[in-house]
């Protein structure tokens, strides 16, 4: 059998999720040579980094640990905090995508001489005129929007293998790849919170004032704990 011709190296950002894992592996199919790599952030499973070893050493590829925890606990946690202590809701998934996950590890893929990034989110990348647009995906949990403030730079450099794919058709290609993330459950909103339980991750850092309940006209029916509850 013929070997494909190598086209570009890609770095995959692998998280120990299917979703990561199948990306890989199809753009190792579809001819790219692919290296892997985990960000190591706060909150991260000890699992997670062991899953994302494993699918590494399944398709043979190069597998290489990022820690970029401090980074990240300035730019995001602090960021996410300081949100909710001002009365917002904050989503920093978003913040995080521009600044960590395609920011800080485009610089890593730089020093590793790798020009093409790539991650298992589910949307579209397209060149048209000149420019990149960046498109919803298939699948009913699209992903897009947790990538809206990427630049031009980002997307040129940027590859979404399941962008026309969807998840029922992810699960079966991670088995058929024997890949071990194949049964592994749904990663959680946000990464740094495992249990998903803001209040309690909030009340550590953000003092919780009461405040009143209104109805639509105004009068006050009762009272709630604190904005991060």
């Amino acid at each position: 059998m013929t070997k494909r011709p190598i086209k570009k190296r890609v770095l995959v950002a692998l998280s120990g999720g299917v979703d990561s894992s199948v990306a890989a592996a199809l753009l190792q199919e579809s001819g790219y040579e692919v290296n892997g790599a985990i960000m190591m952030l706060e909150g991260l499973p000890e699992q997670n980094i062991e899953l994302a070893a494993a699918v590494a050493d399944r398709l043979t590829i190069p597998f290489h640990r990022f820690d970029f925890t401090k980074e990240h606990s300035k730019n995001i946690i602090d960021y996410f905090v300081a949100e909710y202590e001002h009365g917002r809701t904050p989503n920093p998934c978003v913040l995080c995508n521009k600044v960590i996950k395609l920011g800080l590890f485009m610089q890593a893929a730089n020093e590793l001489d790798i020009p093409n990034v790539a991650t298992g989110h589910y949307a579209r990348n397209e060149q048209k005129n000149g420019r990149y647009l960046l498109k919803k995906g298939i699948d009913n949990n699209e992903q897009s929007y947790f990538l809206y403030c990427l630049s031009q730079r980002q997307l040129s450099r940027t590859i979404f293998p399941l962008g026309r794919y969807t998840k029922n058709r992810v699960r079966p290609l991670a088995r058929a790849h024997g890949l071990p993330t194949a049964q592994h459950k749904k990663s959680q909103d946000v990464c740094f919170i495992p249990d998903g339980d803001y209040a309690s991750f909030l009340k550590q850092r953000v003092r919780a004032l009461p405040g009143p309940v209104l109805d639509s006209a105004g009068k006050v029916i009762g009272e709630h704990k604190g904005i991060i509850y």
